[in-house]
Parts: structure tokens; sequence; C-alpha cells
């Protein structure tokens, strides 16, 4: 976190993932969410939040589902939830269109 811009704002809540609190920064374009996991803050999610930001296969808030598909296409096939080692990427598609952008960590069962 200490390598980003200024965050804009902040918002924290009790985690539904996690023990403790969530805490949201939110930034032009995007948003991070850390929590205190064994003594250490880590990021918990990335949430892309409008078109200014773009992942690195060219996704964006706004873009047409035939368009992403074209972009990445292991991530339509995985009905747009793609995990790749302890990363998920998640996409959700609203009228055709991508609504949401979420990168977060994979949780291990016990």
């Amino acid at each position: 976190l200490a390598a980003l811009p200024e965050y804009r704002s902040t918002f924290t809540g009790k985690s539904c993932a996690f023990e403790g609190e969530d805490v949201s920064y939110f930034y032009a374009g995007f948003a991070i969410t850390s929590n205190v996991i064994d003594d250490v803050s880590r990021i918990t999610g990335i949430t892309v939040s409008d078109d200014t930001v773009k992942t690195p296969q060219g996704l964006y808030i706004g873009m047409p589902e035939e368009d992403a598909a074209a972009a990445f296409p292991a991530l339509k096939e995985a009905d747009w939830n793609l995990v790749d080692g302890t990363a998920m990427l998640s996409v959700v598609i609203v009228d055709g269109a991508v609504k949401e952008i979420v990168y977060s960590p994979t949780i291990a069962e016990d």
C-alpha cells in the first residue's frame, strides 16, 4: 500500500471472509481491501470500479461480454472465475457487459 498514491477515502467493517475487520482503501478507478492475518496486514482483494483501469488482459468495466471473452478466453471458459495459484480473478457480467472485476486470494480448505 505504501507504493500507491494517496487514497481518496477508507472504510472499515467486519470481515466476511477473515477474522477481524477489513479496511478498504478507495483510489481513482479501483479499491484495495486489506485484513490483518497472522499479525501482518495483507491485501485480500482488489476491485476495479470504473473504466479508467484495465487488467493486464485489457478487461475493463463496461466492456462488452464478447470482447471480454475474446480478450481472455480462459476466463470465459472458467465461467468468469479463474484461479491461478493462490489468486482468483472474478468478472461479473450483467446485461452483456463487464460489471465488476475482482482479484482476491483463494482460501485454503482446512
